[in-house]
């Protein structure tokens, strides 16, 4: 049975109070209305709060105002002030800035709506510890939660979110992340930055990870799933990373050309790394800069083929590495006779996006985040 937002704020709430000792445990009644300045639209169907004016540290959002439902949160309504918890049971929209700096505020419940960009930007910066809930079918803005405070984010297993680029970049104490199935798509720079990030459970239902999504995070070894089409350059760009393994289903790992020839600073980095399984049918790996290479005795293991593979510096430093892409009938080329194929091979990853299960809007979004243009 699903769960009533208010039944899912009880439960998070006890959970809270063995955790975190807060107030919430209480089951508190919302704010009073004296405690915000709001308006309502011309038609008398809609509040939206525009500021707040009270005392309580534990805010709870109302549902209704005078019997108006709350469906909007003001940009910079909240900005700066002094809370600490905060429960929002249902509106459509948290505007840009609406509880960003709010230096206090590490304990965040979100049932639903739109998370406006930098909306929870630098909360809970006095706290080395904070918990987020957010619910389903939650819309996460660039920068929703980017430098917070929060060490525990979990997501509503009703449904599914979106996530934005570097929604939870720099979240400092976060250490485990699981990621609700239904979502398909980790855009770029996403957790970029978290320092303590170690640990990463991707949903099944997963098609992209994007460029640097999780870009200096020291996780030590990542289980990409099966069903992901595209991983984005400096996706798992880190030292900490020691073993990664790839899917079948995979068909594109971008690279950043702008170091010419070279095809510098692919999917991942690392001088720690031991073990890389790349899948057969593969379209695009670039393994130049990756693990040291052109010094390393032995270079990776492979699990089967890849079709194409961009050559540089450290292919060319090892014969080993030669043999083994020959034996294996492994086509290298140049990153520069790759860029004269590029709008040919756009239109081929449109093709495998919109196969993946991706929507017409969610490969033309892809696309225009990557600056690239398919038509």
């Amino acid at each position: 049975m699903k769960k009533t937002g208010r039944a899912i704020f009880l439960a998070v709430a006890a959970m809270l109070c063995c955790t975190f000792g807060t107030a919430f445990a209480a089951d508190p009644e919302p704010n009073s209305e004296d405690d915000f300045e709001f308006s309502v639209n011309d038609d008398f169907t809609e509040i939206t709060i525009t500021g707040y004016k009270g005392t309580r540290e534990d805010v709870v959002i109302p549902e209704s105002i005078q019997d108006v439902p709350v469906v909007r949160i003001a940009q910079g309504a909240f900005q700066g002030k002094n809370i600490t918890s905060l429960y929002v049971p249902g509106v459509k929209e948290i505007g840009r800035y609406a509880f960003a700096d709010c230096e206090d505020l590490h304990i965040v419940v979100i049932l639903s709506g739109i998370v406006g960009d930098e909306s929870f930007r630098g909360c809970g910066w006095h706290y080395n510890g904070g918990y987020l809930w957010l619910g389903s079918n939650c819309t996460i803005g660039k920068n929703a939660f980017a430098k917070s405070c929060f060490t525990d984010i979990e997501f509503s297993s009703y449904g599914s979110c979106t996530l934005s680029p570097r929604a939870f970049s720099g979240c400092r104490n976060l250490k485990s992340i699981t990621l609700p199935e239904g979502l398909k798509v980790i855009p770029n720079d996403c957790f970029s930055s978290c320092g303590k990030l170690t640990e990463v459970h991707l949903p099944s239902s997963l098609k992209v990870i994007g460029n640097e999504a999780f870009r200096d995070c020291p996780i030590p070894s990542v289980d990409v799933p099966e069903g992901v089409v595209f991983a984005g350059a400096f996706a798992f760009f880190s030292d900490a990373i020691t073993s990664l393994s790839l899917p079948k289903s995979l068909k594109w790992v971008q690279a950043d050309l702008s170091e010419g020839d070279r095809g510098k600073h692919a999917f991942i980095y690392g001088d720690n790394i031991q073990s890389l399984s790349i899948p057969e049918g593969l379209e695009l790996c670039v393994l130049d800069y990756v693990a040291g290479w052109a010094n390393a005795d032995d270079p990776y293991e492979f699990s089967s083929t890849a079709k194409g593979i961009i050559g540089g510096e450290t292919i060319s430093k090892s014969i080993k590495l030669q043999k083994q892409l020959a034996a294996a009938k492994t086509t290298v080329f140049r990153a520069s006779t790759y860029k004269s194929r590029r709008e040919a091979e756009y239109v081929k990853l449109r093709e495998e996006l919109l196969k993946a299960g991706l929507s017409e809007e969610e490969v033309k979004a892809f696309f225009a985040e990557n600056r690239w243009d398919w038509q």
